[in-house]
C-alpha cells in the first residue's frame, strides 16, 4: 500500500516538474522568450524615442525656415554651401 502511495505521488511529482521546465523554458512563452521580447521592446521604444524626438526638433526648423526668408537663406548657406551674388565662400576644414 505504501508503495502504491509513493509511486503515485512520484508520479504526481514528476509530472509537474516535467510541466514546470517545459513552461520555463521550452514553450512559445518561456521565461526565456519573454525575457528577450521585453528587452526587445525596450530597445524599440528607446529608438521610438529617439526619432521622436528628432523628428520634433527638425519640424521646429522647418517652420522657423517657412517663416523667414532670412532663415531660409541662412540654412541654404550653411547646408548646402549656397552665396548671393556678392559673396565668397571659404569652406575650413579641421
Amino acid at each position: 500500500m505504501f508503495r502504491n502511495l509513493f509511486r503515485k505521488h512520484m508520479l504526481i511529482f514528476l509530472s509537474a516538474f516535467i510541466f514546470a521546465v517545459w513552461m520555463l523554458f521550452c514553450d512559445k512563452y518561456s521565461v526565456v522568450n519573454r525575457y528577450a521580447t521585453n528587452r526587445k521592446i525596450s530597445e524599440l521604444q528607446e529608438q521610438y524615442d529617439k526619432y521622436s524626438d528628432s523628428y520634433n526638433a527638425d519640424s521646429l526648423s522647418i517652420e522657423e525656415i517657412k517663416r523667414s526668408r532670412i532663415n531660409l537663406e541662412k540654412y541654404a548657406r550653411e547646408h548646402y554651401y549656397m552665396k548671393s551674388d556678392n559673396e565668397d565662400i571659404f569652406i575650413v576644414v579641421e
